[in-house]
């Protein structure tokens, strides 16, 4: 069996799920309700949408200038954490698509 980062799973629901979300670094000023100011970011370089994570374009931009580990010691975030704590609330249906 494949590791879930080597699997391609597209879900575009999930995707607007995150769009919808604040970034992920506690204490962003870049909030969900400023247009297109939030982005999901694929963990481990995946094609697996399901490892995505809500980051601005600022902390987006910076994680992919440092390695995972410098990136959660600088910012005090556990990426990992963070794509457990999210898929968790949209499988579980907290979230619903504003229609």
């Amino acid at each position: 069996m494949q590791h879930p980062r080597h699997l391609t799973i597209h879900d575009d629901d999930y995707l607007d799920y995150i769009r919808e979300q604040d970034c992920c670094i506690l204490g962003c000023q870049h909030k969900k309700n400023k247009k297109n100011e939030v982005d999901p970011h694929h963990s481990w370089h995946s094609t697996n949408d399901y490892l995505a994570i809500p980051m601005c374009r600022y902390h987006h931009g910076m994680k992919h200038t440092m390695p995972d580990k410098k990136f959660e010691l600088n910012y005090n975030v556990n990426l990992q954490g963070e794509v457990i704590y999210f898929l968790f609330n949209y499988k579980k249906g907290l979230w619903l698509p504003i229609e």
